[in-house]
């Protein structure tokens, strides 16, 4: 609000806007904060409750008067009784702010209905393939109605799952499955994003462009990690997935603007680098969560994984910047 004040004395200085017009932007910028800082409250809020319909299911208390059937239809009222609320409030200017907290809500609420039927019918818990039909009907919600809420929930359960089928049956080599898993899911959230742009539902491309972000950071982020990638083995799978991803990423390159090859150029380096790192990990000798102190080919290795790591970071900040996004 200062930075404001500061500009509309500069703008009345000048003679762009008389005193009538300078209290009209203030006004109507002071309505805009208070409507954000409410939609933020109400965010956090239905994050809270999103968790706490999971972890209803998750606890699976025994009730003897409650069978398997009740449970389900229960969870399913709950998700479609939201669902239909969301529709509800959308468009109304008075509770129109509760549309998306709502369709968050239901995408969360979408999520335990799988899980409880998957529960009910002794599905194991532990299994990748129900976070995909998690994932998948959240992002069929957000773009069916095109809210963000859903879509940013989509996407990072998708990418936990691809993660976790990557690394699943790997053994010893799921320390850089896990690293080469999380660069190619950045890659292909990057190309997502660049696609976005040239669609009815641009304004997407934040969210998968977030995500790309987010996934290429833990990737080296975890290459940095002292003794992570020593005698890493590389699975056949992780490879080919790699080298699919990169090809998708190069695909979409051709089609895209000086900005988004940039984007897709970066998300290309984080595979290649944590390819390189694995290759030239050093044989783990000491233990630095211990205090021992690290061999100078180790010490080398974390250096230069974290001087990537930092590099990675300020590109970021320098895409948000071009992209003129403060996430």
């Amino acid at each position: 609000m200062k930075w404001l004040e500061q500009q509309l004395a500069q703008w009345r200085g000048a003679g762009l806007v008389d005193e009538a017009a300078a209290a009209s932007i203030a006004a109507r910028y002071e309505v805009s904060s208070r409507a954000r800082a409410a939609r933020l409250l109400l965010v956090l809020g239905c994050v809270l409750l999103a968790v706490g319909i999971i972890w209803l299911v998750a606890s699976n208390v025994e009730l003897d008067e409650v069978g398997p059937f009740a449970r389900i239809a229960f969870v399913a009222a709950l998700w479609l009784g939201l669902v239909v609320l969301a529709e509800i409030v959308c468009g109304r200017e008075r509770f129109g702010v509760l549309a998306g907290p709502l369709a968050l809500l239901a995408a969360a609420a979408f999520g335990a209905t799988i899980f409880q039927v998957a529960q009910s019918l002794q599905v194991p818990a532990y299994e990748p393939w129900l976070l995909a039909a998690w994932a998948a009907g959240a992002l069929a919600y957000a773009y069916a109605i095109g809210s963000s809420g859903p879509l940013v929930l989509g996407v990072g359960v998708a990418a936990v799952f691809y993660v976790w089928l990557l690394t699943r049956d790997v053994g010893g080599g799921a320390p850089f499955v896990l690293v080469l898993g999380l660069a190619t899911a950045a890659a292909l959230t990057a190309a997502a994003a660049v696609l976005h742009h040239r669609t009815a539902r641009a304004r997407f491309a934040a969210a998968w462009r977030m995500a790309a972000a987010c996934l290429a950071l833990l990737a080296l982020g975890a290459a940095a990690i002292p003794g992570l990638l020593e005698d890493a083995t590389v699975p056949v799978l992780a490879l080919l997935t790699a080298g699919a991803a990169l090809a998708i990423a190069g695909g979409v390159a051709l089609r895209a603007d000086r900005l988004g090859r940039f984007e897709l150029a970066v998300a290309a380096a984080v595979a290649v680098a944590a390819l390189v790192l694995a290759a030239v990990a050093p044989d783990r000798t000491a233990d630095a969560f211990a205090g021992e102190r690290l061999p100078a080919g180790q010490l080398a290795h974390a250096l230069a994984a974290s001087a990537l790591f930092l590099a990675l970071a300020v590109g970021v900040a320098l895409l948000g910047v071009a992209r003129e996004s403060r996430r």
